[in-house]
């Protein structure tokens, strides 16, 4: 159940992605910046995650589409992809930066996790350097916000 929400994610971020590439032959432009952040985490060294064959790949492969489609793409695999540094480079870098009229794509490719509270599903990216508590993975809310 926690990969179908990450790649149910992963598959609507496609399609987006897709619908704006292909429309981008027309001469007008709905953005006036377009940023994102580009995280593959295929090697997890606790033993509580599993280490996965292409999300590095696919994290590398995507940056070079979002770039050649004039987005600023800043990028982040493996251990360079900590609980500190991804939300360093949203808040420090990206919140910054964004302005209005701007477009953000943030691309995760690794583990995922949800709980469920009451009636609640609560999605989280499960960073590098993750512990077994959901206290150290971040929360789509957070991303979000």
């Amino acid at each position: 159940m926690k990969h179908f929400f990450v790649r149910i994610f992963m598959i609507i971020l496609f399609v987006v992605l897709f619908v704006r590439i292909n429309s981008t032959n027309s001469q007008i432009n709905y953005y006036a910046k377009s940023y994102a952040l580009v995280i593959g985490i295929s090697k997890y060294p606790s033993a509580n995650w599993d280490n996965l064959k292409y999300p590095e790949k696919d994290a590398r492969g995507m940056a070079d589409l979002l770039r050649s489609q004039g987005f600023e793409v800043i990028t982040l695999y493996n251990q360079q992809a900590t609980r500190e540094a991804i939300i360093s480079k949203m808040q420090d870098y990206i919140a910054r930066k964004v302005k209005r009229n701007d477009r953000v794509v943030i691309f995760f490719s690794g583990h995922g996790y949800t709980e469920n509270y009451g009636n609640e599903d609560y999605g989280y990216i499960v960073p590098y350097d993750a512990k077994t508590k959901s206290a150290t993975y971040i929360s789509m809310s957070d991303l979000r916000d």
